[in-house]
C-alpha cells in the first residue's frame, strides 16, 4: 500500500491543485473549525507523518496534535519566529514518543539567506 495524503490548506483553488496532485483528502483550513477531530475521523489514531510546509506558527502549533503515537513532523517551512521548533507541549511528545526532523530546501545560499532574515 503507497502513502496516503491529506492535503490541508486554504480555498477551492488549492484543494483542486492538491487533489488533482494525488491526495486522498483535503481539508480546508478556512471552513473547518477542528482540524484534529478531522485527520482523527480519517485516520483513527492520526498520520504518521505531518509535513509542514506553511511558515506559520499555526502551521507548527498544530503538526504534533495531528500525529499517531510515534509520528514524524518534518519542518521544511523557516518561520520568521525561530524560537518555534514543535508546537506540542514536552509532555504530548513524549506520551506520543514523537519525532521531529528538518529538512532542508533550496540551494545552500538560499538557507543562508534565510538564517540572515531570521537573525535579523
Amino acid at each position: 500500500m503507497g502513502m496516503r495524503v491529506i492535503a490541508i490548506d486554504g480555498g477551492d483553488a488549492k484543494r483542486d491543485l492538491c487533489l488533482s496532485l494525488g491526495a486522498e483528502r483535503f481539508i480546508d483550513f478556512t471552513t473547518c473549525s477542528d482540524i484534529t477531530s478531522e485527520i482523527m475521523k480519517i485516520t483513527t489514531y492520526g498520520a504518521h507523518g505531518v509535513i509542514v510546509f506553511a511558515a506559520t506558527k499555526a502551521g507548527y502549533e498544530q503538526a504534533p496534535n495531528l500525529l499517531r503515537p510515534n509520528g514524524t513532523m518534518v519542518c521544511v517551512g523557516l518561520p520568521k519566529d525561530s524560537s518555534i521548533i514543535a508546537g506540542a507541549s514536552p509532555i504530548l511528545m513524549c506520551l506520543k514518543r514523537l519525532n521531529v526532523v528538518g529538512s532542508v530546501t533550496g540551494t545552500l545560499k538560499d538557507v543562508e539567506e534565510v538564517s540572515v532574515i531570521l537573525a535579523s
